[in-house]
């Protein structure tokens, strides 16, 4: 209950900004059509691919970036750093000096942190390459910490000017003493900001604690996951079952399905179809070829839950996902066609028994 609580809080946070994005939206739209682009990318970027991230992976089975028990960790440091960049980005004009003084340090904080994670996700970036949808997640954290880079270059010229304004009005020393810092340059900076960034990564632990997480979930958050580079268990691999989709749709009206035979899978029996043995082949193959590709796709795959028996009983459902999947299935045969020495070999020995498979 703790975590469905967790998570739940989450996503109303998330709705929350997307609001307000939305809303921000429509005003930048009739001041500014340049920052739009800008906008639409930050908020995919900032809030839906962390939000995506961390509801795909979070679980006890499988490969994992984080500890389930640690979750918390993560989703903290996901609100804080859109809470510095979007101040800085649209808010920046409002604050007091003060609080433009420590913004940088929370910048750079969120930076260190997605750099971080971006080595954490090692291989997995790639994934977001070849596979935009389950792995779009993967490929936010480096280009999250460009946007902050750019953030906070952006941030710096604009204090050292709002500083250079305040000075001519002004004569509070703590104008001047600000003013000659920022008037360095980021290079310069970067040593006392980076200092800066530990009281902050503590005081953000130290509330964490108080929120239930162990002293060092900071550490344990990455390295209790499972198959990432910071993860202490690297043999994370788990059995699963068959091609969720197409199994469904293998139930469908047998005048579209077209089922060939039983197969055996689980210590049962199921019936097969030439797009369900297919799916499997083509599932296969990058299971034994490209394990890692397979874990990433499977585990976001699992991630979906599917009511498998439920939608099994429901024809009219079989038949759309029958028909929906078959673009995919044309994919599939043309991939093992291509890729695999004896494809046909492979899609007729799928779901055998294993005795079957023995002589064989």
């Amino acid at each position: 209950m703790h975590m469905i609580f967790l998570f739940a809080l989450f996503a109303i946070l998330q709705l929350v900004l997307l609001y307000h994005f939305l809303r921000l939206l429509a005003k930048k739209r009739s001041e500014d059509e340049d920052t739009t682009p800008l906008l639409v990318i930050s908020f995919l970027l900032m809030v839906i691919g962390p939000f995506a991230g961390i509801t795909m992976t979070n679980g006890t089975e499988g490969e994992r970036p984080f500890d389930h028990h640690t979750i918390l960790t993560p989703i903290t440091w996901t609100i804080l750093m859109n809470l510095f960049y979007w101040t800085s980005f649209m808010g920046k004009k409002y604050l007091s000096p003060v609080l433009l003084a420590i913004l940088p340090v929370g910048l750079l904080a969120s930076i260190i942190y997605m750099v971080v994670l971006s080595i954490h996700l090692g291989p997995y970036l790639a994934a977001g390459v070849f596979i935009p949808v389950l792995g779009f997640p993967a490929v936010c954290p480096p280009l999250i910490a460009c946007l902050l880079m750019k953030e906070l270059a952006q941030l710096s010229a604009y204090i050292r000017y709002d500083y250079e304004l305040a000075e001519s009005n002004t004569a509070i020393p703590f104008y001047k003493h600000l003013l000659s810092f920022f008037r360095q340059s980021l290079w310069a900076q970067s040593p006392v900001l980076l200092f800066a960034t530990f009281p902050l990564f503590l005081l953000v632990q130290g509330v964490l604690v108080l929120l239930g997480q162990p002293v060092d979930s900071y550490i344990r958050t990455f390295a209790d996951g499972c198959g990432f580079t910071f993860s202490v268990s690297q043999n994370c691999y788990t059995n699963t079952g068959g091609h969720y989709l197409c199994s469904i749709a293998a139930n469908g009206d047998q005048k579209l399905v077209k089922p060939l035979r039983y197969g055996y899978r689980a210590g049962g029996y199921i019936t097969v179809n030439r797009q369900l043995l297919i799916a499997n082949a083509f599932e296969q193959y990058l299971e034994i070829k490209i394990p890692r590709l397979h874990r990433i796709i499977r585990n976001g795959y699992d991630a979906c839950n599917i009511p498998v028996d439920e939608w099994c009983r429901n024809k009219l459902l079989a038949n759309l996902i029958y028909l929906l999947m078959k673009p995919l299935e044309l994919g599939f045969l043309v991939w093992l066609y291509v890729m695999d020495k004896s494809p046909e070999n492979r899609i007729a020995r799928q779901y055998l028994p294993p005795q079957m498979l023995q002589k064989q």
